[in-house]
């Protein structure tokens, strides 16, 4: 697999990058562009630091794909995702072994699919599918931020999250909750690129919950700390990160809102996946 990925041409790469997309899955996800695809650091740098698939401009639901750092002797491969400069990720860690990852676009509409590596290390990234919104999205998965296998939180049997203590089985209260195109690692040596907060923009409506997936199993320290602003408001001060990552659900009554700011207080990485909010008057 990894030879494969290194021995592809230029020539070989612009072609396959042009080809229409393959047929469809059960449930509407269409594969598009290369078969495997292995960009920056010292043995991929010469394919460059990233790589685009063309799409066809329609709403895109979600995307998929699987990628791995097991090439060459470091193991600090980190990736960043985007639809024509909609970041849907900023900074994956991509596990050594590989995993698989799933990453939600809200029906965000592109042209382009764009992969870029954000550390000077090899990353291979393998059969991309995307998910339009109008082949099977509502059959298909809609889960929020990053599904990583690393965290035991695989795509279950219906296409979403299985995320633990959390019952997704359609409960009236669980519907609620909206997901957020928000995800990316924070702090510390490995993450202060990417600066020491992260935001999502909100609609100005009232807030009454907010809650996400976080970890702090990057570097070699678990002293990850987060603060949670609205609006620069804080509604938790220091929450304290597990290393090996959990869900966190902050209760808020009704607080008007247009930004959600997660902010790292101490010197190291904190990634946050998976932001939702529940929303509305009354509820």
């Amino acid at each position: 697999m990894r030879t494969r990925a290194i021995v592809l041409s230029l020539s070989t790469l612009v072609g396959l990058l042009a080809l229409p997309a393959a047929a469809n899955d059960a449930y509407g996800w269409t594969s598009v562009g290369p078969a495997s695809t292995c960009i920056g650091g010292s043995r991929c740098g010469g394919y460059g630091d990233g790589f685009e698939i063309h799409l066809d401009g329609r709403p895109v639901e979600a995307i998929r794909f699987f990628a791995h750092d097991n090439v060459g002797r470091h193991s600090d491969g980190q990736l960043r995702v985007d639809l024509d400069g909609y970041v849907l990720a900023d900074c994956i860690d991509v596990v050594r072994h590989g995993a698989s990852y799933q990453l939600d676009a809200h029906g965000a509409r592109a042209d382009h699919l764009r992969f870029a590596t954000v550390t000077y290390d090899e990353v291979v990234v393998e059969g991309v599918e995307v998910l339009y919104r109008d082949r099977g999205s509502r059959t298909g998965p809609r889960g929020g931020g990053i599904d990583r296998g690393g965290y035991d939180r695989g795509v279950d049997d219906r296409g979403g999250y299985d995320r633990g203590g959390y019952d997704r089985g359609g409960s009236d209260r669980d519907r609620e909750w909206q997901a957020l195109p928000t995800a990316g690692c924070i702090g510390g040596d490995r993450c202060k690129r990417n600066g020491w907060t992260l935001d999502a923009q909100l609609g100005g409506e009232r807030i009454n919950g907010v809650r996400f997936y976080a970890h702090d199993s990057v570097g070699r320290w678990a002293n990850g700390r987060l603060r949670v602003l609205l609006d620069g408001r804080v509604i938790e001060p220091g929450l304290e990160i597990a290393s090996d990552g959990g869900w966190y659900e902050i209760q808020v009554r009704g607080v008007p809102a247009y930004s959600l700011t997660f902010e790292a207080i101490t010197d190291d990485e904190v990634v946050i996946e998976a932001v939702e909010i529940r929303s509305g008057f009354g509820r």
